[in-house]
């Protein structure tokens, strides 16, 4: 066989593999953030905010968070805040990481969770662990 056409074959067949690799890992993410809605469903924020939303980025092997913060007082608060703040704020809407949500989505799928009004985003940060 030509040299040429056997590179051509393990491109395709490397294509093939990594193509077919992409799609079991999107099909991880969308499990996970099924998993990770019903664990918001039974554990919904404190202080009243509201989950709008999972989705998935697959890119970056994360779930993102939407989180609608529903009281003007945390709204102006969390603007008086310094970006480091801001984080820390954020993060008091992540899921607290018991072992069975993290066997649900993956030990290296990170969450993330960002704030927003009604109109525009507040604040995003990645949770531990």
């Amino acid at each position: 066989m030509p040299r040429q056409t056997i590179k051509t074959l393990c491109a395709a067949l490397s294509l093939t593999l990594l193509l077919g690799a992409c799609g079991d890992s999107t099909e991880h993410l969308k499990q996970g953030a099924l998993a990770l809605e019903k664990h918001y469903a039974n554990h919904p924020p404190d202080r009243g905010w509201k989950v709008l939303g999972v989705s998935i980025d697959p890119e970056g092997a994360k779930l993102v968070v939407q989180v609608l913060v529903t009281s003007d007082a945390d709204v102006n608060q969390i603007k008086s805040f310094s970006r480091m703040e801001q984080f820390s704020a954020a993060k008091h809407a992540c899921p607290e990481m018991t072992p069975e949500l993290r066997a649900a989505i993956g030990e290296s799928t990170r969450i993330w969770v960002r704030l927003q009004t009604a109109k525009k985003e507040l604040t995003a940060s990645i949770c531990p662990g």
